[in-house]
């Protein structure tokens, strides 16, 4: 949730800085701490320091800073634009957390995921216009309320479970 933090809001780079360590992005911890260094010197923003090519050439892993600021404006745009539950599904993909739940093999997180994707589904078909301002409210909410999003487990231990990469196969 805190890349989804950052990128609705936009430009605050506090709440970018909390991104950055997030471990599936690859942020290697020393650009962090040069960034937020930078930052401080320069007087210039992050998200203006890892936008430009120039500013990264010091660092340990620049390309990914550098892709990680092209996907942030584009995922913000498209935050404005696109169904929540279509934006929602890319980040996913394309952030690298489906990946990295892949290559844990955690059935777990992967359950935890579905359940997730489940509650954002209902919430889109009750509200059209569900934004990712309103996901984030929407967890501020169930968090001061001490409220976690559950669901039905579909796992039980002595069940042999068939899957197929289609939805619309079974």
């Amino acid at each position: 949730n805190r890349l989804l933090i950052a990128i609705d809001d936009f430009g605050n780079d506090e709440k970018l800085i909390s991104a950055l360590h997030i471990d599936f992005l690859n942020i290697e911890p020393l650009d962090i701490y040069a960034l937020i260094q930078k930052s401080k010197t320069e007087k210039k923003s992050i998200y203006h320091l890892i936008a430009q090519k120039e500013n990264n050439n010091d660092l340990e892993n620049p390309k990914t800073i550098i892709s990680l600021s092209n996907n942030i404006r584009e995922w913000q745009k498209k935050s404005k634009n696109e169904n929540f539950l279509e934006f929602f599904e890319k980040i996913v993909r394309e952030c690298g957390l489906l990946v990295q739940l892949l290559k844990t093999g955690r059935s777990q997180n992967l359950e935890e995921l579905w359940i997730l994707f489940s509650e954002i589904r209902k919430i889109v078909q009750n509200h059209r216009n569900f934004s990712l301002r309103n996901y984030i409210e929407y967890l501020e909410i169930l968090e001061s309320h001490g409220v976690s999003i559950t669901g039905r487990s579909t796992r039980n231990s002595k069940a042999i479970r068939l899957m197929t990469a289609h939805r619309a196969k079974g």
